[in-house]
């Protein structure tokens, strides 16, 4: 796939960077201005990460403008933040917007720090922002088919953290 090659700005990094250690962000909004990538705006915790994915994102993302989502996925102090990248591309936004954020989201990533992200989410209706959606379209992009049984296994566990699960049973094969 084509990269976009935009500029990521610096207050984008010095806002995700911070937000490593305030545990009060929830998502930062990332949208394309020109050819930068630059910051939109900081959004708090409301609840937890299920609660805020459906209450807070379809507040902030309109339906005829595209923009980028951070979301903290992880809610624990101790474990190091997790986050996903949410693309919002609805069908109201010009044909121009939706090609530069489906080929600029690997160049985010890439400038923010891959080991952040590990999850990556696309939506297009206000109706995309529900938990179980998410939950879904993550094993639906990992398809077993092409695992290894180490990664499918990981891929399990990473589902289970996310559905709240602090238990769970491989299938049987």
């Amino acid at each position: 796939m084509a990269r976009a090659n935009l500029n990521l700005k610096q207050e984008v990094v010095d806002a995700f960077v911070n937000s490593q250690d305030d545990q009060s962000v929830r998502l930062i909004v990332v949208k394309i201005r020109e050819e930068d990538l630059v910051l939109d705006s900081i959004i708090s915790k409301v609840g937890n990460a299920q609660e805020d994915f459906s209450g807070i994102l379809p507040q902030q993302f309109r339906n005829d403008t595209a923009s980028f989502g951070l979301f903290r996925i992880s809610d624990e102090v101790t474990s190091g933040a997790q986050w996903a990248l949410i693309a919002w591309v609805p069908d109201g936004c010009r044909v121009r917007d939706k090609m530069l954020y489906s080929s600029s989201r690997e160049d985010l990533r890439r400038g923010l720090g891959l080991g952040y992200f590990k999850f990556e989410y696309s939506a297009s209706l206000e109706a995309d922002f529900v938990w179980k959606a998410f939950i879904d379209s993550q094993v639906r992009n990992n398809t077993e088919d092409i695992l290894t049984e180490t990664e499918r296994l990981i891929l399990e566990e990473k589902v289970c953290r996310l559905r709240g699960e602090s238990f769970c049973v491989s299938r049987s094969r």
